[in-house]
């Protein structure tokens, strides 16, 4: 009952409620920085390939690999290191096939340079076909009711010569 009464009192001095306050911030604090951004992972998870099937990034793939790289990633933020210093230890561990998006640099380059040569002669030729065929199509200014009447008119000069 006696200790009871103390802390009571001492709950009701403001000295008390302000270090009281003070020590659950700081608390909360300290244990906020040994907290990751499920996000940050997840961003630089996607810049890597699962290394058990090499078939999906690491940031949706479900196997224990992938959960294994996603805790290697919260490893090395919690260690300061930035998100490229992150991704080059895994290039370092796994080579460059563990990137979803090959860096376009060397050999690679020259694929990115080729895809976009091909994508731009594609387009052109399918713009040259469009409009080639756009030549032959029909006007939609002609209509067929002239036709229709002259055939008409021609059906019923044949049915009188045979009257």
């Amino acid at each position: 009952m006696m200790k009871t009464k103390m802390i009571t009192e001492a709950c009701r001095r403001p000295q008390t409620v302000i270090l009281l306050m003070a020590l659950l911030a700081t608390g909360a604090v300290a244990q906020d920085s040994g907290s990751v951004s499920p996000d940050r992972v997840n961003r630089i998870a996607a810049q890597l390939i699962a290394p058990c099937c090499w078939s999906q990034t690491a940031d949706v793939h479900q196997s224990d690999a992938a959960k294994a790289v996603k805790e290697k990633i919260r490893v090395g933020i919690l260690t300061g290191k930035t998100d490229e210093q992150i991704v080059q230890e895994f290039i370092d561990e796994y080579g460059e096939r563990i990137l979803s998006v090959p860096r376009p640099r060397g050999f690679n380059l020259t694929l990115w340079v080729f895809l976009g040569l091909v994508m731009a002669v594609s387009g052109a030729g399918l713009a040259w076909y469009v409009k080639r065929i756009a030549r032959y199509a029909p006007s939609r200014k002609t209509s067929s009711a002239p036709v229709e009447d002259s055939m008409n008119k021609r059906i019923e000069n044949e049915l009188k010569t045979l009257a």
